[in-house]
């Protein structure tokens, strides 16, 4: 039912303040700076809002920093925004703002403006390793989740093994609903190096609980933080990660010619337990192909695992892996 003839009078009074804020970020995500601000001024003269004078020198400060990002230097121009925008985003300022929904469409309007404007750079450049890690990101942020996995992909395969593109790639696919292979490519990023993924970028909630589970421990089960290189181990243990099941003994023999391999190879320690614990599991995990590889003996895989890490190797050899999947979904 229509409203009545007083209602239709106050209606555009209580929805003007929300109206103007929403049409001044749509103004500044496209680069409409003087509209943004004009906007916001009209947004102040209607009553006090927290947004308002922050908005503002947003303003001035995106105007400038996106005139810094130029065809000729897209990458170092990227990253240089991409860095000023985390600090925004982390800052007392306008940490709360990026909470609020407005504050999420504005952060992706903003972006895909970015990448529309410069679209033609983008797509037909040959990226190196971290700039491709740049240009994801700024995908991601723009949450242009097909074109940000193709790109990735195509990324991936130019720079193998990469572990920043590799966790960029399975949060794309994370966020696309694509559970099972972003858990894959966390899992490999993970074992090429932890160092290089930006746990902030993660959105599954499990694979963030593995983070904090390797950083911090667990307590009740006499798990002591292991750091991050045990996470693929800690994530097959748990279940988060699925645990390869192959069937043709020529494609297990690379992964026991790597556990055979490093055991012999000069790494940190820690990161070498780590990644025998992990390939162990894959192994054993294989019964019906890992005998006829002849390459190790499964009870010295078991005897490796035991000794890289006697409490995870108890968990694992006792069927208690339930147990970490509980800890990590609690």
């Amino acid at each position: 039912m229509p409203p009545s003839g007083s209602e239709s009078k106050q209606l555009p009074l209580f929805t003007l303040p929300r109206i103007l804020l929403q049409r001044s970020l749509e103004a500044m995500a496209r680069g409409r700076w003087e509209e943004a601000k004009e906007l916001l001024r009209k947004r102040r003269v209607l009553g006090p809002f927290r947004w308002t004078e922050p908005l503002l020198r947003l303003c001035d400060d995106l105007q400038q920093w996106s005139s810094e990002v130029r065809p000729e230097s897209l990458a170092s121009g990227l990253r240089a925004l991409l860095e000023r925008w985390d600090a925004l985003r982390d800052g007392e300022e306008f940490r709360f703002f990026f909470q609020e929904e407005f504050g999420g469409e504005f952060e992706r309007d903003y972006f895909l403006h970015i990448v529309e404007r410069h679209a033609e750079v983008i797509w037909s450049t040959p990226w190196a390793v971290e700039d491709s890690v740049t240009l994801g990101r700024v995908l991601l942020r723009a949450q242009d989740w097909t074109r940000g996995r193709a790109f990735l992909q195509e990324a991936v395969v130019r720079h193998p093994g990469q572990a920043s593109l590799l966790a960029l790639l399975a949060e794309a696919l994370y966020q696309m609903g694509d559970v099972r292979s972003s858990r894959e490519y966390y899992c490999t990023a993970f074992y090429r190096d932890p160092e290089e993924v930006d746990v902030g970028w993660i959105g599954d909630p499990d694979v963030h609980r593995l983070v904090e589970m390797a950083d911090s421990g667990w307590k009740e089960g006499g798990l002591a933080p292991t750091g991050r290189a045990w996470i693929p181990a800690l994530g097959v243990l748990s279940g988060v990660f699925p645990v390869i099941r192959i069937l043709f003994p020529d494609l297990l023999r690379p992964l026991a010619q790597e556990f055979r391999d490093l055991t012999l190879k000069e790494m940190k320690e820690d990161q070498r337990n780590a990644r025998l614990f992990y390939l162990g599991v894959i192994l054993c995990e294989n019964p019906r192909v890992f005998p006829s590889l002849e390459m190790v003996e499964e009870g010295r895989v078991r005897d490796i695992m035991r000794e890289a890490h006697p409490t995870l190797y108890g968990l694992y050899a006792e069927g208690r892996e339930g147990d970490l999947l509980k800890v990590v979904r609690s």
